[in-house]
């Protein structure tokens, strides 16, 4: 029944029908549970990489500060103490499942709310009526290219949460190379922080700034300087990488917006030991170490490896695949990247 129908209803689809029909049942879900999250402080995370674990970064700060907080991504949900595994395909939720779930995350008592926020979520409005009030950008990377077609509409895409009314704090990324485009198409009326691990100053006047200084990483975290105008600190993460630098940096000036302490924000970063499927490290009874992670973009691939290869003395070994017809053109790149190396 399910595929006659859609053979019949095929020819009518276009973009213009689907925003429609998405539109359509967005406001049907808003309207359904009456907007649950009104009067919460809700937070925005989007980008190509690191969203789920500056999420993880996020709700540990806020933790550490005495919040109640909810949290849903790609991995996991979280209700105060209950973590939940996410096992829907989805990273933002369809938008009756995300609304069923502020509801829960209301009906808990949490004061606070993270969502991880897709560019494909902006795009179907299945956060209308999220009444974010302080969101962030990690970065933009080739990916979703098989949905929105050219990094222009997925950088579009992307920017329609900086775009929001009622936001009242946005932080940018200055080591992104679209970070220009982002810094011209934000609400101009919501507070401006800048981060970076590249510059110590930010080029926007009456910007806050965020940014780190003497990084050092091994495998088992990464330490750095933290600066946040006459305030500093020392860092010791318990994840490696400079990718999960600028994750924990995204993380902290999103929470700065609440006024937060340093030394509070550090406190918060150092807490998050690990997050399920990100630089997952397992020890194999022959001695062999394995990890898993989630990278499947070009720029996640070389990051891992560049990452890793330092700190391995015996054989570094690849295993990856590419999931379905999805990015067909980025197969023979990953191939090269695996080669180079890899042994």
């Amino acid at each position: 029944m399910k595929s006659t129908l859609r053979r019949i209803l095929k020819p009518l689809y276009n973009d213009k029908t689907l925003r429609v029909w998405h539109y359509a049942r967005a406001v049907g879900a808003v309207v359904k549970s009456g907007n649950p999250a009104h009067g919460m402080i809700v937070f925005g995370v989007t980008g190509t990489k690191g969203k789920s674990t500056t999420c993880h970064f996020l709700a540990e700060i806020l933790m550490e500060a005495g919040y109640r907080v909810g949290m849903f991504t790609t991995i996991a949900s979280r209700i105060g103490d209950d973590y939940i595994v996410n096992e829907t395909s989805f990273s933002t939720p369809d938008v009756f499942q995300l609304q069923e779930w502020l509801t829960q995350a209301r009906n808990a008592g949490c004061e606070v709310l993270i969502v991880e926020t897709t560019s494909i979520a902006l795009d179907q409005f299945r956060v209308l009526g999220v009444p974010f009030q302080y969101v962030g950008i990690t970065n933009l990377g080739h990916d979703h290219l098989d949905y929105h077609k050219t990094m222009d509409r997925y950088a579009v895409a992307k920017a329609q949460l900086l775009q929001r009314r009622g936001l009242k704090g946005i932080s940018i990324n200055l080591d992104s190379e679209w970070s220009p485009f982002f810094l011209e198409k934000r609400n101009q009326q919501a507070k401006l922080t800048t981060f970076s691990q590249d510059h110590a100053t930010s080029p926007v006047p009456g910007a806050e700034h965020l940014w780190l200084e003497k990084y050092s990483s091994n495998p088992n975290g990464a330490t750095f300087t933290l600066h946040w105008g006459m305030q500093s600190g020392r860092v010791k993460l318990q994840l490696p990488g400079r990718h999960n630098a600028e994750n924990a940096l995204t993380a902290a000036s999103l929470a700065l917006n609440l006024n937060l302490r340093l030394e509070s924000v550090i406190a918060g970063l150092e807490r998050l030991t690990h997050v399920a499927g990100r630089m997952e490290r397992l020890s194999t009874p022959r001695g062999a170490t394995v990890i898993i992670d989630f990278a499947h973009t070009l720029e996640s691939h070389e990051q891992l490896y560049k990452t890793l290869r330092p700190d391995v003395r015996g054989r570094m070994i690849a295993v990856f695949g590419s999931m379905g017809q999805r990015n067909k053109t980025e197969r023979p790149i990953m191939g090269a990247l695996a080669a180079r190396y890899n042994d």
